[in-house]
């Protein structure tokens, strides 16, 4: 027997195999005999049809047949022998019966992967500058005394925007009529949100409990407001609002207390909450560059490798997402699940993830970014210290869930932010680049 192993990617393998016939004789013999037992012709009992009528019949047909059955035998034999640990099911891509000559044939099959990662340090790594504005402060100040206000009962709305109606809206014709099985809508509309209509902010004012008023609105919405993709002016529709009730947005009184309870902090003055608010935006806008890093980063050694993952392990991670997916659409009445769009849309997201999962950890073992003893001890000394579990207790744990795993992932990522560049960018030019580059 000769054979050779062929590595065409890091995550599958070819095995040629040559076998001389005297080298699988026997076995074809037997395997002929085992079909010609399951065999039937007019005249005979099964399996008792002599052999002379047989060679005349099929001729070397039942050892062509009982050959693919050696071949799947002896991939199996040499697979053990020789530690190839395939994964998922071999497919045999090539197979050549030579009649008291040989048989040849081809195997692929896949493994579990060891990929080279390429340029993965060394690199520059563009993110956004984000930067807490006056505008961004001014927004979270404005939620965060919304979201404290009361609400009070009213029968008129005043000149501000602090008030929430309770309306029926209704679509009406140009002459103010409703339109035919048209349906009205009951809705809470709150004239302090941003996303509502100025047109209806302003229409609103000075009406009370029982009047109503009207506001247009476009078909369609597109960049230029004269006209559509068509080249015609979009069409107006009409609604007609009529207030059922009114309802006064009371903010917070802004005293040392209310600083206090929202901040956790001893903050007095307007001036101290808004420094306070602008750490707070700030804090988030860190989080979020970290994410895009994380990111972007992820996307880089995924890029610059390159590397297929085998089908099996995109497949066993597509099927995760799949239930998690079906398990979300459960839980959502009324909406129907396309599972063959679902998994379309999801197989991309599978490869990727496949693919820096194997990537990751290849670039573990080449850097030696191994979490050891020490540094789980030292870890656990601290953690115990606050959180008074004991150190033994700790490390157990440390060592029987995901946390180990989350350490070294950690540790990746230190590793590779330590060996790229940072280039912070601002916002809007990164945002035309990154459409450019899409484009």
């Amino acid at each position: 027997m000769q054979f050779k192993i062929n590595e065409p990617s890091p995550s599958y393998r070819e095995i040629e195999v040559t076998l001389p016939y005297n080298e699988i004789e026997q076995e074809l013999a037997e395997e002929v005999k085992r079909q010609v037992q399951k065999l039937q012709l007019p005249g005979f009992r099964k399996g008792k049809v002599p052999m002379q009528l047989i060679k005349q019949r099929f001729g070397d047909a039942l050892e062509y047949d009982a050959s693919e059955k050696i071949a799947n035998d002896r991939f199996w034999k040499i697979s053990e022998d020789e530690n190839l640990n395939p994964i998922g099911t071999p497919e045999l891509t090539e197979i050549k019966f030579s009649p008291n000559e040989e048989l040849y044939f081809k195997i692929r099959y896949e493994i579990v992967p060891v990929p080279e990662v390429k340029d993965y340090t060394g690199q520059t790594i563009e993110i956004p500058d984000l930067k807490a504005t006056e505008e961004d402060i001014d927004s979270e100040i404005k939620f965060i005394y919304k979201r404290h206000s009361t609400q009070e009962e009213t029968e008129v709305v005043g000149e501000d925007e602090n008030y929430i109606l309770e309306a029926k809206i209704s679509p009406i014709d140009d002459a103010g009529e409703p339109i035919e099985a048209a349906s009205t809508q009951t809705a809470e509309i709150d004239l302090s949100d941003e996303r509502v209509f100025q047109q209806i902010k302003t229409n609103a004012r000075g009406k009370r409990v029982g009047d109503s008023f009207v506001y247009t609105t476009e078909e369609n919405f597109e960049a230029d407001e004269s006209k559509s993709e068509t080249g015609k002016k979009p069409e107006l529709r009409r609604f007609r609002v009529l207030i059922e009730g009114i309802k006064k947005i009371v903010p917070p009184e802004l005293n040392a207390e209310f600083f206090k309870q929202v901040s956790g902090r001893e903050i007095s003055d307007d001036s101290s909450f808004r420094e306070y608010v602008r750490d707070r935006v700030q804090a988030y806008y860190d989080i979020r560059t970290e994410e895009m890093f994380t990111d972007r980063l992820t996307r880089m050694v995924v890029e610059n490798s390159d590397f297929t993952p085998a089908a099996t392990f995109v497949n066993k991670f597509l099927e995760g997402l799949m239930k998690e997916e079906e398990n979300r659409y459960k839980q959502e009445k009324g909406k129907k699940l396309d599972k063959i769009k679902l998994r379309e849309s999801l197989t991309p997201i599978a490869e990727f993830n496949t693919k820096w999962f194997f990537l990751r950890e290849a670039i573990k073992r080449k850097e030696n970014l191994t979490i050891s003893e020490e540094e789980l001890l030292e870890r656990a000394k601290k953690e115990s210290e606050t959180t008074g579990i004991t150190i033994e207790k700790l490390l157990n744990y440390y060592k029987s869930s995901d946390y180990f795993y989350k350490l070294s992932n950690e540790k990746l990522f230190e590793f590779l932010k330590a060996n790229n560049t940072i280039n912070k960018v601002d916002p809007k030019i990164l945002i035309e680049r990154d459409k450019n580059h899409a484009g």
